[in-house]
């Protein structure tokens, strides 16, 4: 009887033992930088939003369009609210679309919007996400 008893001890002692790397998986100094890295890509993809839909709606000011049916469609679809710009943007550095392919409606705004749209893309895969695999 007692020898099972101590056999019981040493599971639960294993069990203790294998619950420390849980522990660090909760710990602060792991998730703290992880946290700090998402709120800069969060940040960064706002920043985009808020610079290509105002870009966008600028152009079609600018051009005199005033409703949706001449509106060039790709360009509003993607880069039409600040939201649609982030999901944009999301899926050119993720692979989720080819950036080349988002990056054409583009050319109807200017060349300037497109070089924006390259370095964005760039800083953010060379740079932020290196950070972030880091």
């Amino acid at each position: 009887l007692r020898v099972f008893k101590l056999a019981r001890s040493a599971r639960i002692l294993r069990t203790l033992k294998e619950l420390r790397i849980g522990r660090l998986l909760v710990a602060p100094e792991v998730w703290q930088p992880f946290l700090w890295a998402l709120m800069s890509l969060f940040f960064f993809l706002y920043m985009f939003g808020l610079i290509f839909t105002t870009l966008t709606v600028t152009h079609l000011e600018k051009e005199g369009v005033q409703n949706e049916q001449n509106q060039p469609k790709r360009l509003f679809e993607l880069y039409g609210s600040v939201g649609r710009s982030m999901i944009t943007f999301f899926a050119a550095i993720t692979g989720g679309e080819p950036w080349r392919a988002l990056m054409q409606p583009l050319e109807a705004i200017d060349a300037a919007s497109e070089a924006c749209f390259l370095i964005c893309v760039s800083f953010t895969l060379f740079g932020l996400m290196n950070t972030l695999s880091a």
